[in-house]
């Protein structure tokens, strides 16, 4: 059985700015995937003609990791994480 998750609501109350697409409910949500192997992602999503956004390593919750970005269906912008590596952020420059 694969683990499901349906929001019929907005996943939080924050107040938001401007203008958001119709259907999206928040900013974006992140399922962190592992293992992660990230060709075989790739190749998946484009296979079933999935946009993709830039693939780069971000810093979220967990520290620093490599995140893929994509748009769902109904236009809400998921990320999938790989493993982070438990540091802060990168320095600013």
């Amino acid at each position: 059985m694969k683990p499901q998750i349906r929001a019929r609501r907005p996943l939080d109350d924050r107040p938001r700015r401007g203008r958001r697409r119709r259907g999206a409910q928040h900013g974006h949500f992140c399922l962190r995937i592992e293992p992660f192997d990230e060709a075989a992602i790739v190749a998946h999503l484009k296979a079933h003609r999935v946009a993709l956004g830039k693939i780069t390593t971000r810093f979220g919750a967990e520290g620093n990791g490599v995140s893929i970005y994509l748009t769902d269906p109904e236009g809400n912008q998921v990320e999938l994480k790989g493993p982070s590596d438990g540091k802060g952020p990168p320095a600013s420059s």
